[in-house]
């Protein structure tokens, strides 16, 4: 992405938020790898943060990166401007490198664990994102033990197939299968309760601390903004709704009646009547017509939240009560 790319993006995002009422605006810098691009990164960010104090609308930021090498000025810069840094990481060893490689297969878990360390050396705790498949899966216990004993914040995601994913069947897990692991994962939570709370972390697409009724802001609240300056609904599709040149693309996406579709929960079909309709809306809706082929359906994970949001429930009642003992109340 050029400069002045990233730069129209910000000033149609604050427009945009000013128009519709918006109080926050969150950009997220994403690829690929933002660190490749670390100097517009900043600059882009940078006009956010004016505009911000321009608007009085309240400004979030986050980096998402593979971790592989950040460059040296960005954790300062990161700490001085206090922007998230996410990090993607899905197992220890050979569970990372079998599903994030270099070119020619190469490994990149110790290249990821050097970062760590590094911002491990500057007090800085980024989120880690692990995103949960077929290949990582038995590796899981091991990664939540890591990423707890180290004090991260982080969340857990499931596979889902997306125009960039390499051999995407080979990844995805039956539903018993998923159970069963996670399952062994929440043990290891369980033995080592983090401060942070658990209502937001631990199963994907579900936030158990916020009631809500769309599973994720794609067609309403969300857009996505390619290098070129095409606009698309979602980073897991390339479906192109415009680009930085449209005038409320808000509007326009919203009026959308084909492609990407993010009904409400009581549109999902038995969703309406689900007890948990309010913690996972019905999960990721273009996951569920890659499935289906409709969005008015339970999402194909809808089993494991069944069985699983009770778990999440019963460790942060657990992780509560520990915090209770440990402050005397």
């Amino acid at each position: 992405m050029t400069e002045e790319t990233g730069l129209q993006a910000v000033e149609l995002a604050f427009r945009e938020a000013a128009r519709l009422g918006y109080r926050t605006v969150k950009f997220k810098y994403a690829g690929g790898e933002p660190t490749l691009n670390f100097s517009t990164v900043i600059r882009i960010a940078g006009a956010a943060q004016v505009l911000s104090r321009e608007t009085g609308i309240s400004l979030e930021g986050v980096v998402l990166s593979n971790g592989f090498s950040l460059p040296d000025r960005m954790i300062p810069w990161l700490v001085q401007t206090n922007t998230q840094l996410m990090i993607s990481l899905d197992g220890l060893g050979m569970y990372q490198d079998v599903q994030r490689q270099r070119p020619g297969g190469k490994p990149t878990f110790r290249y990821v664990l050097r970062t760590l360390d590094r911002l491990d050396r500057f007090g800085l705790k980024p989120r880690i994102s692990i995103t949960v498949s077929r290949h990582n899966l038995p590796g899981l216990p091991d990664v939540l033990r890591f990423v707890l004993e180290r004090g991260y914040p982080f969340h857990l995601n499931f596979f889902r197939e997306n125009p960039f994913a390499q051999d995407a069947a080979s990844m995805s897990i039956p539903p018993e299968d998923l159970i069963i692991g996670m399952l062994a994962g929440y043990q290891v939570v369980e033995q080592c309760l983090p401060e942070q709370p658990l209502l937001g972390a631990l199963l994907d697409r579900v936030r158990l601390d916020i009631p809500h009724n769309r599973p994720c802001g794609a067609a309403q609240s969300y857009m996505i903004v390619q290098p070129g300056g095409s606009v698309t609904l979602c980073q897991m599709s390339d479906e192109r709704v415009g680009d930085l040149q449209m005038r409320n693309p808000m509007d326009a996406i919203r009026r959308r009646r084909d492609g990407l579709l993010n009904p409400m929960v009581y549109d999902r079909g038995r969703c309406g009547q689900c007890f948990w309709q309010y913690a996972c809306a019905g999960g990721c809706p273009l996951l569920t017509f890659r499935t289906y082929g409709r969005y008015d359906h339970p999402s194909p994970y809808c089993s494991v939240y069944q069985a699983l949001i009770p778990e999440v429930l019963r460790l942060e009642g657990k992780r509560l009560l520990r915090n209770e003992v440990r402050s005397g109340r």
